[in-house]
Order: C-alpha cells, then sequence, then structure tokens
C-alpha cells in the first residue's frame, strides 16, 4: 500500500516527489499510465536566477558603500 500526501491548492493537487515516483512505479507495474507534465514556473524560475548578475557590481557596491 502507498501513501500519499495530497494537498489541494487553487484547483491543483500537489503531491510530494518522492511518493509521486512511487506511486508512478505501481502504476508502471499494471502498464496502464500515461503522464503529462506541465511546469508552469518554470520560466519564473529562469527569470528569477538569471537576473542575479545585476547585483554582482564591484563599482556599484563601492558606490552604495560610501553612500
Amino acid at each position: 500500500m502507498i501513501r500519499i500526501h495530497v494537498t489541494k491548492i487553487d484547483g491543483k493537487m500537489i503531491i510530494p516527489e518522492k511518493e509521486f515516483e512511487q506511486l508512478i512505479e505501481e502504476a508502471k507495474k499494471n502498464g496502464q499510465i500515461a503522464i503529462e507534465t506541465n511546469d508552469e514556473f518554470s520560466d519564473l524560475i529562469n527569470a528569477s536566477a538569471s537576473g542575479f548578475e545585476f547585483w554582482d557590481n564591484d563599482i556599484d557596491d563601492k558606490v552604495w558603500n560610501n553612500a
């Protein structure tokens, strides 16, 4: 038996990754599964990560530290 902890947020079901992997493995045994993924936040994560280079500026650090 697989125990899964599900959280419902804004009409979506959230399942912890490890429990999801267990569920998938069990479903594969039956050979009756199709999985579609949609990572809605991938573009947001990429945009936020790329913006960190802006803050790595030695000249700007000196100006603001002396202000």
